[in-house]
């Protein structure tokens, strides 16, 4: 998998770590019900619990009541649902605070929506450390190439194990995307000499796709032909966002 490292981030240079840890601290995974923020503790390594109304309640906790420290088991968190339409998680308008998830690992159930997984804006003296980003459906997959009709512009494919099918692609909606659904094809690591960059129709069967005609001059049918089972196609829709954005 892609995995997006964010080790600190900060909106400005901090002093120091100790700075912070002056003022109160707030621990996401045993101060929330005790503290009455919402009615269960963020428990790591829950695929089925959503950590975003969470993490939410939490940071907006922080906000009222001058916490500095936030703080995390280690462990994986699932983000199910955003907290808007266009981003999973918003920490917007807070000052001094740090975020310290001590390593642990942020999971966004989706990866295109509008914006982004995670957004950190208009902030002063924040910090966000310790911790990495992935989505539960990577904006990517890649399938074996089984045969190839040049002449009609249609490949047939087998999809490896541990790699999702790309047919959820057709139903993404990517905000300020230059459309389709782009997919290069390689062999032992490289580009197959001869190709570049080729446009799917944007319905994509469960075993096969078709190269769209656009007339340019590396998608026409003697480049298609250079594909050859065996090949493996990297597809993914042109768009989306970053998991993180600052």
């Amino acid at each position: 998998m892609m995995r997006w490292l964010g080790l600190i981030l900060s909106l400005l240079i901090v002093p120091s770590l100790r700075a912070f840890q002056t003022g109160s601290a707030l621990d996401l995974s045993h101060d929330l019900v005790s503290l009455g923020i919402a009615s269960q503790n963020l428990t790591p390594d829950s695929p089925n619990l959503d950590a975003r109304p969470l993490f939410q309640a939490a940071i907006q906790y922080a906000s009222s009541h001058a916490v500095t420290l936030i703080t995390a088991d280690r462990g994986s968190y699932y983000f199910l649902t955003p907290q808007l339409s266009d981003r999973y998680l918003q920490i917007a308008n807070l000052r001094n605070l740090t975020i310290d998830l001590q390593g642990s690992d942020l999971y966004f159930k989706q990866s295109f929506l509008g914006c982004c997984g995670l957004s950190l804006l208009n902030g002063s003296h924040v910090t966000l450390m310790n911790f990495t980003l992935d989505f539960l459906q990577l904006p990517f997959t890649q399938v074996r190439v089984t045969s190839v009709d040049a002449a009609n512009r249609l490949i047939q494919f087998a999809i490896p194990s541990g790699w999702q099918s790309p047919q959820p692609f057709n139903a993404v909606q990517v905000q300020n995307s230059s459309g389709g659904i782009t997919f290069f094809a390689f062999r032992n690591g490289k580009l197959v000499p001869g190709t570049y960059r080729f446009q799917a129709s944007h319905t994509i069967a469960a075993d096969s796709l078709t190269i769209m005609n656009d007339d340019l001059p590396w998608t026409r049918t003697p480049v298609i032909g250079l594909i050859l089972p065996g090949d493996t196609l990297v597809i993914e829709p042109r768009g989306g966002e970053p998991p993180l954005r600052v």
